[in-house]
């Protein structure tokens, strides 16, 4: 399955009884590296020239505090190894409804854990509030 300007990589296939490496080749299979359960580790800058899309769902949402209540919880799906760093900004139906952004802004974040974390307002709110937010896992454990 090789042709002309395909890409190879050369890897170890046995050490021979006198210590010395037998290698082969094969070709670089980008899709079976991708679908492969270990993580890729990229230890140099990395630059993305098109829009990047993350598939996790417990990256980021949409949390919604209802009218008549005053706060959301928010469960990952699948909790990370430790809690990750947490940010969340009121998404606005009209820019010029100030006391919709002053009630909405009072919001706090609490209880963060890997397994999730609520948004919490000091009032039950008058309307519905949504949230856009984003969790990401750092490797210093986020606010733990």
């Amino acid at each position: 399955g090789l042709s002309i300007g395909d890409t190879l990589i050369p890897y170890v296939e046995t050490f021979m009884s006198d210590g010395a490496v037998h290698g082969l080749y094969r070709k670089l299979d980008i899709n079976q590296l991708l679908s492969s359960s270990d993580a890729i580790t990229l230890t140099n800058d990395v630059t993305f020239n098109n829009r990047v899309t993350f598939a996790d769902s417990d990256m980021a949402g949409v949390a919604t505090i209802s009218m008549y209540t005053d706060k959301v919880d928010v469960a990952f799906q699948t909790p990370f190894a430790s809690t990750p760093v947490i940010t969340y900004t009121l998404t606005t139906p009209t820019a010029s409804d100030s006391a919709f952004l002053a009630e909405g802004r009072r919001v706090s974040l609490t209880n963060a854990s890997s397994a999730g974390f609520t948004l919490q307002l000091d009032s039950l709110a008058p309307r519905d509030y949504s949230y856009y937010w984003f969790a990401i896992s750092v490797p210093t454990g986020g606010i733990e």
